[in-house]
């Protein structure tokens, strides 16, 4: 299932699994790298205004 996956993270994630995994299993673990991945774009977006901006008040 994994040797086509472009994504390393999920890779790592799913590799430990075996054959104990399901497409419902992937298709959850998927997700929730996806959501992180998002979740950390807008983080570290708004971690580099606020520090454009301290630095602006400096």
């Amino acid at each position: 299932m994994i040797d086509k996956c472009c994504s390393s993270q999920l890779r790592r994630k799913v590799f430990p699994r075996g054959t104990n995994l399901t497409l419902d299993n992937l298709q959850e673990i998927a997700r929730a790298v996806d959501t992180v991945d998002s979740q950390m774009k807008i983080m570290e977006s708004e971690n580099s205004i606020v520090v454009t901006e301290c630095e602006s008040h400096q």
